[in-house]
C-alpha cells in the first residue's frame, strides 16, 4: 500500500515526537550499559525510516536526511544538559560526545548499505537496458519441401510431400513418358535438356 504524502508525514511526526520523549529521559538500568549501541541502532533505523518513506534512490534527499538526523542528534545532546537545570534535577544525563559518535556510526553503517543498494539497483537497470532482444519469429514459418529442376515449392498445408508414395508413382510415370517423347523425337532442340532433367529426377528419386 504506497502512502500519501500527508500520511508520511504525520506518521514521522509521530514517530520522531515520541522518540525525543523517549530520549530525554534516562535509560532503565538494564539498557544504560548499551547507551552507545542503542544510539547507533536507533540512528540507523531512522535513517532507514526516512529514506523508504521519503528518498528512495535521490543522492540529494539521503545527504538531507543525513544532516537533519545529525543535527537532531546533537540538537537532543543539548536539550538534555538544558534540561537537568530547567527543571533543578537530573532528568537525564549529561552532554555526552560518545552520543554523538554513536549516532553517526549509525547513519554511516545506514550511507553503506543504501550506496550499495543504489549502486547495485542502477547496475542490474544498466545491464537491462543493453539486453538483446530477441526477435519473435512466428511459428506458422513455411516448410519449403524438396527442390525439383531448379524450383522449390512449400509443403501444402495438408502436410503432403513428395515422400508420399503415391506422389512418387506419379512422377515416375511422368517421367517415363517424357523419356518415350524424347527417344522419339531425338532432334529436338529440348531433346537433350529434357533428358537431362529426367536423369536428375530419377536420381532424386533413387535417394
Amino acid at each position: 500500500m504506497k502512502l500519501s504524502l500527508t500520511s508520511r508525514i504525520v506518521l514521522t511526526v509521530l514517530c520522531f515526537g515520541a522518540a525525543i520523549i523517549g530520549f530525554m529521559m534516562k535509560l532503565p538500568v538494564v539498557f544504560r550499559a548499551h547507551d552507545t549501541e542503542l544510539h547507533t541502532l536507533f540512528y540507523f533505523l531512522a535513517a532507514g525510516f526516512l529514506n523508504v518513506l521519503f528518498v528512495k534512490r535521490r543522492l540529494i534527499g539521503h545527504v538531507l536526511v543525513f544532516v537533519l538526523l545529525y543535527a537532531m542528534g546533537a540538537g537532543i545532546e543539548y536539550a538534555q544538559e538544558y534540561s537537568n537545570s530547567l527543571v533543578g534535577q537530573r532528568i537525564h544525563g549529561r552532554y555526552d560526545p560518545e552520543d554523538i559518535e554513536a549516532n553517526v556510526k549509525g547513519l554511516v553503517y545506514f550511507s553503506v548499505l543504501w550506496v550499495g543498494y543504489v549502486i547495485v539497483w542502477h547496475a542490474t537497470r544498466s545491464v537491462q537496458s543493453r539486453a538483446p532482444v530477441t526477435p519473435k519469429h512466428s511459428s506458422e514459418a513455411a516448410v519449403v519441401g524438396p527442390t525439383v529442376a531448379g524450383v522449390s515449392r512449400q509443403s501444402e498445408p495438408n502436410g503432403r510431400s513428395l515422400a508420399d508414395p503415391g506422389d512418387i508413382a506419379k512422377l515416375r510415370e511422368v517421367i517415363r513418358l517424357l523419356g518415350e517423347v524424347t527417344n522419339h523425337n531425338p532432334a529436338h532442340p529440348l531433346a537433350s535438356r529434357l533428358g537431362a532433367t529426367i536423369r536428375e529426377l530419377n536420381q532424386m528419386l533413387e535417394q
